[in-house]
């Protein structure tokens, strides 16, 4: 069976900005959101957590925190910061859509579905939310909803092209496949640089022999 790929989470190299005055917590937010963006994971944490000693409840430093793990690996101490910054900003699309997608990295899927669904709920035109709900539900076996999810990511974002690569793999998986479809997506992910798979191209192959 072929593996569906994740999309790049922009949102996660990427920070939320403060808001308030150039308070003493904002200065420590900002130190620790300028060396989690040049790589120095250790000094933004250390700043962040500073920050958090202020206010332990500040939903942007929460959010960052919880980034700043999952991209070093920490994927335990992402969740708790994570699930408390959707616990004290339930409107908080980043906070949704960070925990689902390092909930989705830790194979905790029936929290990824969660959180991801809420983050769809609170942002039904991001095309990245739809496509990380769509490679969970692929995941779990959901075809129906993995399909519906990629599709409507694909229509938001056109260039996607895991999303694109991804939909071909769910429709190869379906009973009969939906062969044609899937080439037509595959053929795009491949022009917007996806890499080429075997699997799928010997699928692909395979089904245009038959119908010769």
């Amino acid at each position: 069976m072929n593996t569906l790929r994740t999309v790049l989470l922009i949102l996660l190299l990427g920070v939320v900005a403060a808001q308030g005055d150039e308070t003493t917590l904002r200065l420590y937010w900002k130190e620790g959101v300028a060396a989690f963006q040049r790589g120095d994971y250790k000094t933004g944490r250390e700043f962040l957590q500073k920050a958090l000693e202020l206010d332990p409840n500040h939903p942007i430093t929460l959010v960052n925190l919880g980034s700043l793990e999952y991209r070093d690996g920490q994927l335990e101490e992402a969740e708790k910061h994570l699930r408390k910054a959707t616990r004290v900003a339930p409107e908080s699309f980043a906070a949704w859509m960070t925990l689902g997608v390092v909930a989705y990295e830790a194979r905790k899927d029936d929290l990824a579905l969660a959180a991801l669904a809420q983050a769809v709920l609170l942002e039904p035109s991001n095309a990245q939310a739809h496509a990380y709900l769509g490679v969970t539900l692929g995941r779990k076996g959901w075809l129906d909803g993995a399909e519906a999810s990629l599709a409507r990511a694909v229509q938001l974002d056109e260039t996607s092209r895991d999303a694109h690569f991804n939909l071909a793999v769910i429709l190869l998986q379906r009973n009969p496949p939906s062969v044609e479809l899937a080439r037509k997506h595959y053929l795009r992910a491949r022009e917007l640089g996806a890499e080429s798979d075997s699997l799928i191209e010997k699928q692909l192959e395979l089904s245009k022999e038959k119908r010769k």
